[in-house]
């Protein structure tokens, strides 16, 4: 039996389910649906998905890109890292 407080299945899900797609599956599939239907605009994309555990930032797009990262926030751009 797995104990946890079930943040990754919220933010991933079940691969291969549609129906237990989690936030971000479904956050991409909207996204370029979305864009997919604009063929006027050109559009530039930025992903970040990071971990924060133990107060450590860990990049999990680019897992050899660990060192040092810190997260800001920028008054104009939010968060920055």
């Amino acid at each position: 039996m797995v104990v946890g407080s079930g943040k990754t299945h919220t933010m991933m899900g079940e691969q291969g389910s549609e129906i237990e797609k989690g936030l971000v599956p479904r956050l991409c599939q909207e996204l370029f649906d979305s864009i997919s239907e604009d063929t006027q605009a050109q559009y530039t994309i930025n992903i970040s998905y990071l971990e924060i555990y133990n107060e450590e930032i860990a990049d999990l797009l680019n897992p050899g890109k660990n060192e040092n990262l810190q997260l800001r926030e920028h008054p104009e751009l939010g968060f920055v890292f």
